[in-house]
């Protein structure tokens, strides 16, 4: 994998070709500047190609066709490893994106759910405690129960008694 690219607008040529294999996209810009002047030089050269021997007209044919589908060789193989690695960065980074968002829709939902959890305990707790609260008026409801009924109960003995007095004390 290449290394990832460049932010600043400095590298005009730099591709994923060229992050990958930076001699060899040297080379190929090398030869691609340098091959028409080769050519030109070979066809320069060629003008004499027949006063030439044999062995030499074979070598300069040679040449000027080295050079000139070397080069069309080369960027087709620069162009198609480039192509390979076109948009990957871009799916990438849309894949990261993506994850990214996932995770802070997890994160949102788990936020969500222990809120709502917080919730939940706070309104137990609030429950308990009206619970508690509505037990201990409970229970002084039941106390003033019972002491109405000492009370009401000391009251009838108290009049259950008074009707004996009264008769002690008519007679006196």
């Amino acid at each position: 994998m290449p290394p990832r690219r460049s932010r600043n607008g400095n590298h005009a040529r730099t591709t994923a070709f060229g992050r990958k294999y930076p001699n060899l996209q040297r080379a190929l810009l090398l030869s691609c500047e340098a091959s028409p002047f080769l050519l030109l030089a070979t066809i320069a050269a060629g003008a004499g190609i027949w006063k030439r021997p044999m062995w030499q007209r074979a070598i300069l044919w040679r040449l000027a066709l080295w050079s000139f589908l070397s080069r069309w060789l080369l960027v087709g193989f620069a162009i198609t490893t480039s192509w390979n690695d076109w948009g990957r960065e871009d799916r990438q980074e849309r894949d990261e994106e993506r994850d990214e968002e996932h995770r802070n829709q997890v994160r949102r939902e788990l936020q969500e759910q222990l809120e709502r959890n917080q919730n939940h305990d706070r309104i137990w707790q609030e429950a308990q405690q009206q619970l508690e609260r509505q037990q201990e008026r409970l229970r002084q409801l039941q106390d003033m129960e019972q002491r109405r009924i000492r009370i009401q109960d000391q009251l009838l003995n108290h009049m259950q008694d008074e009707p004996h007095e009264d008769a002690e004390h008519g007679e006196d």
